[in-house]
């Protein structure tokens, strides 16, 4: 799948990358068509990204694209061709790191606390998958000069309870976003993720900003 995007990339002119599959099932996916898995070839999008002169950057989610093998080598052509490289990512794929020292920007979710990741739908977060996610998120902030976190503002995963250990994980970042949820049946109201910011807002050294739908 793909389409062109002048709001995913502010500034540039972007080709939409939508891999498939997906390690979680978060109730309050977006994508919901994209979680079962298949290899994809990235050929086509290249001729694609190639004969379009408006294009100035690409941005690949998902799904979780740092499950696709070819992923990397993709994004390396891609800035080999002169563009820029946007990631959406979970940070749990496990070719995370190769595609992420391809790319530009990356834009980072991070579901909840990182105790609370044991009982996401999908992956059954052991407590050294839990230590690997920790690592990545350091990697991120200490590697990467442009990139966001994103907190998806949904009940249970996102709670006044949670924000200091958010906070913990998180207080380096340059930004973070707390973001509305789209249609999701727990989704917390905008005015409580005010109050939620406000407090995450103590333990984070850089921005924290709300991003309401």
């Amino acid at each position: 799948m793909s389409e062109i995007s002048t709001i995913d990339y502010p500034g540039y002119v972007a080709y939409m990358v939508f891999t498939e599959g997906c390690n979680l099932k978060c109730t309050y996916c977006q994508n919901p068509e994209l979680l079962t898995f298949r290899k994809m070839g990235f050929g086509k999008m290249l001729f694609e990204i190639r004969m379009n002169e408006l294009i100035d950057a690409v941005v690949v989610t998902g799904g979780e694209p740092t499950l696709q093998e070819n992923l990397p080598k993709f994004l390396r052509l891609i800035r080999r061709m002169g563009h820029k490289v946007k990631l959406d990512t979970n940070g749990l794929g496990q070719h995370f790191y190769d595609c992420a020292k391809e790319a530009d920007y990356i834009a980072m979710d991070i579901k909840t606390e990182p105790s609370g990741y044991r009982f996401l739908r999908g992956l059954g977060l052991t407590d050294e998958k839990i230590n690997s996610l920790i690592e990545r998120t350091k990697w991120v902030i200490d590697n990467k000069e442009e990139y966001e976190f994103r907190l998806t503002c949904v009940y249970p995963y996102i709670t006044n309870r949670a924000i200091p250990n958010i906070g913990a994980l998180l207080q380096d970042a340059k930004l973070v976003y707390l973001q509305e949820a789209r249609d999701a049946e727990r989704a917390i109201p905008p005015e409580t993720i005010e109050k939620l910011k406000e407090r995450l807002s103590k333990f984070i050294r850089g921005k924290v900003e709300v991003r309401l739908l």
